[in-house]
């Protein structure tokens, strides 16, 4: 067994069939060995790999933040071309606000706003993410072949903002060593799973299905929403307390034309009289 944090990872599995065969002591430990040290050599590989592409993502993201920080809106910073190149998608929508903003190759604005309702109630921590969107609603052609693959964050507390990105349905061609699927024989009446007969080569194609999204893509995703979620709450909370002071620059206004109007309405007074009997 190849062991990757403390999951198992695959197997490397050898079969005799003319008669019994007995591994000596020596050969099953050289071959625990072997798989302990490829085993390692699977996890160093992938935690590098995950290193790099965190980096790439981190890198997207510092550019993301800057442009929504440089727009007057962050929904025009947001509604770049990093957008897509964080989660490796094909198009991106942004809710918010009532106002959809497509990026990228993306269903329509319709079918957006049906997809932003229905996996309203389907966030868990924020979160919703397939590869096969068809297994939990059925959709148009149009639709699973541009949003076949479906990651989507809420960005506020409001109902319905979020950011979602797509990926369109891939074919893929996999190649399995034997029929992946178990055997089933018939024994005197009785249904008996049995082990494959041969590992030759068998290929299966999937359909109707988009490239997993990645745990550095969905890092980043969940990443990005923290950030918006805080901007937005800090946006929100400027603008409650630029409005405060408006209403008490507005008060103050009103109290200081009142402190005017009255002192020079008493001087103005005694003026119109004496101008009045001058005029007389």
């Amino acid at each position: 067994s190849l062991v990757r944090d403390g999951q198992l990872w695959g197997l490397i599995a050898c079969h005799h069939y003319s008669g019994a065969k007995l591994v000596p002591y020596v050969i099953r430990d050289s071959c625990e060995f072997l798989a302990q040290a490829l085993s390692w050599h699977v996890s160093s590989k992938e935690r590098a790999e995950m290193a790099e592409k965190s980096a790439g993502t981190a890198e997207l993201e510092r550019k993301l933040f800057e442009s929504m920080v440089d727009s007057s809106h962050f929904v025009d910073g947001l509604a770049q071309q990093p957008l897509l190149e964080l989660a490796g998608a094909t198009g991106a929508a942004i809710v918010y606000d009532g106002k959809v903003t497509l990026v990228g190759e993306t269903p329509s604005e319709a079918d957006v706003r049906t997809l932003a309702a229905w996996v309203e109630s389907r966030l868990d921590d924020g979160l919703f993410v397939t590869d096969r969107l068809t297994s939990f609603r059925p959709t148009s052609s149009e639709l699973d072949d541009r949003a076949s693959g479906l990651m989507v964050v809420a960005i506020s507390e409001a109902h319905g903002d979020c950011v979602m990105w797509f990926r369109a349905s891939t074919e893929r061609v996999v190649d399995w060593a034997g029929h992946p699927y178990k055997n089933v024989t018939v024994e005197d009446g009785v249904s008996r799973l049995s082990p494959r007969g041969s590992f030759e080569l068998w290929r299966e194609t999937v359909r109707g299905r988009s490239l997993p999204w990645q745990p550095w893509e969905i890092t980043g995703a969940t990443n990005l929403r923290r950030a918006i979620l805080g901007g937005v709450r800090r946006r929100a909370a400027d603008v409650q307390a630029f409005n405060d002071r408006l209403v008490e620059l507005d008060r103050t206004k009103d109290l200081f034309i009142a402190t005017v109007s009255h002192e020079l309405r008493t001087p103005l007074n005694a003026i119109t009289g004496w101008v009045e009997l001058l005029r007389q």
